[in-house]
């Protein structure tokens, strides 16, 4: 990824990127976020993966602000509905809006700021306040708690070990942050191998090339529902696996030894996590007789399952024989 900036720094247009699935209602919220920003020179391309037309419905007798594409897949899959995003915006500078959070009315044009002000920034972020499904707020869980109480650029190397160190997102969901259009292809590669850690992935990336700017005030509303991804079963064994690779890609990385040791550790607790996912799952199928293992809209099999970790040992051993 190159570390260039978009010009110009003028008026540069913005792209709002909103996924959206079988929630017309959160939709509506979301889509109203985008069009009440300060900064109008956006452009708003939904991809609406719902199984049926009420969303589509919705768009079509209520939205009517020449900014606002908006595209129905009904045959797409998590992630195509974000991945086919990623390939058809035309901004400096874009956002994911996941079409169950909000974004703060002055958003883009407070983060642009960052940007003019902070050239070696590869990612702005900021406090997100977190909602209930109703939109009201809610205390502030270990993930969403502030890191600065003023307007601080932090160094990427810095933000991406402790990312690792302490295995939490503190940095934010994709709704949370504002991104510079050249790490477009860079997010869809990660986007299009990462399910559960996705987002995760893309700031470590992210902050290898740049540094990070966090702002304390809450620019985005992250709302905790029932029917979230992050409290799937399954999304639970997806993020497992994937934190097990990035450990191993952090410690081929790392040259420190007591740093190696410290991700060791974290692979090997979440070897534990899977472990402990995986053996009741292999169990109730056998009781059923039949195959109880499904990803988010997607088919995962046991068998499926057991060749995923089977695969990652192979990996495993593969990379501890090259690692002396």
């Amino acid at each position: 990824m190159s570390n260039t900036y978009p010009p110009p720094f003028d008026n540069p247009l913005v792209s709002i990127l909103i996924p959206t699935h079988n929630r017309p209602e959160y939709f509506r919220q979301a889509l109203a976020s985008a069009l009440a920003q300060t900064y109008q020179n956006l452009e708003i391309i939904v991809s609406d993966d719902s199984a049926d037309d009420r969303t589509e419905t919705l768009v079509r007798e209520t939205v009517h602000d020449p900014r606002v594409t908006y595209v129905h897949h009904k045959n797409f899959k998590m992630p195509q509905n974000i991945t086919w995003l990623l390939t058809q915006f035309h901004g400096d500078y874009f956002q994911l809006l996941m079409d169950d959070d909000l974004i703060a009315p002055e958003k883009i044009e407070t983060m642009l700021d960052c940007y003019r002000a902070c050239p070696t920034a590869t990612l702005v972020t900021s406090y997100r306040q977190l909602i209930d499904s109703n939109g009201n707020t809610l205390p502030d869980i270990r993930e969403t708690q502030r890191i600065a109480n003023e307007p601080t650029l932090f160094k990427g190397a810095a933000v991406r070990r402790r990312l690792l160190e302490d295995e939490l997102n503190f940095l934010g969901e994709p709704s949370t942050v504002l991104l510079k259009r050249d790490c477009q292809a860079d997010m869809l590669k990660i986007w299009s191998t990462y399910h559960a850690n996705a987002d995760l992935v893309t700031w470590m990336h992210l902050c290898t090339h740049g540094d990070v700017v966090y702002l304390p005030q809450p620019l985005n509303f992250f709302r905790h529902h029932e029917g979230q991804d992050q409290k799937d079963h399954h999304i639970l064994f997806e993020g497992y696996c994937e934190w097990c690779h990035i450990y191993l890609d952090a410690i081929a990385q790392e040259t420190d030894d007591a740093q190696k040791r410290v991700y060791w550790k974290r692979y090997f607790m979440n070897m534990n996590g899977l472990v402990a996912i995986l053996l009741p799952t292999l169990r109730a199928s056998l009781l059923a007789g039949g195959d109880t293992f499904a990803a988010h809209e997607q088919v995962l099999s046991v068998e499926g399952a057991v060749a995923r970790v089977q695969r990652h040992f192979e990996r495993v051993a593969f990379f501890t024989k090259n690692l002396a």
